[in-house]
């Protein structure tokens, strides 16, 4: 059975893919749609209403159905992304910045991987 929760992870992921293969950063597409909460959706801090999506299908020049459309195993990444957000939000900023440097550890780590494999 699909939940409220799956269809809002489903929404959010295809947001960000959507957003993404048009080429739009976030700053973007909240000037082009007036829509200013985008970065709150894209992190499952803000919920998107019916109006909200249709006029992003409208910017993006795609069918609302796209927003709706399922991706094997995406709800939980993007669940997790959101739960990471959120746990982030939390933190002192002494600890988001530790947190930031092992990101940036992981980011640089996954590149030389990338560079040594090809």
């Amino acid at each position: 059975m699909v939940t409220k929760e799956d269809i809002d992870n489903r929404v959010r992921y295809n947001l960000i893919r959507l957003r993404q293969e048009v080429g739009l950063s976030q700053t973007e597409l909240v000037k082009w749609s007036g829509i200013a909460h985008i970065p709150q959706i894209e992190s499952g801090a803000s919920a998107i209403g019916k109006n909200v999506i249709a006029r992003l299908a409208n910017v993006l020049d795609v069918d609302v159905l796209e927003f709706f459309q399922p991706e094997e195993g995406i709800i939980e990444r993007v669940d997790l992304l959101s739960r990471l957000s959120k746990m982030f939000q939390e933190c002192t900023p002494r600890g988001q910045k530790v947190v930031l440097r092992i990101v940036k550890s992981f980011r640089e780590y996954e590149t030389g991987l990338k560079f040594l494999s090809k």
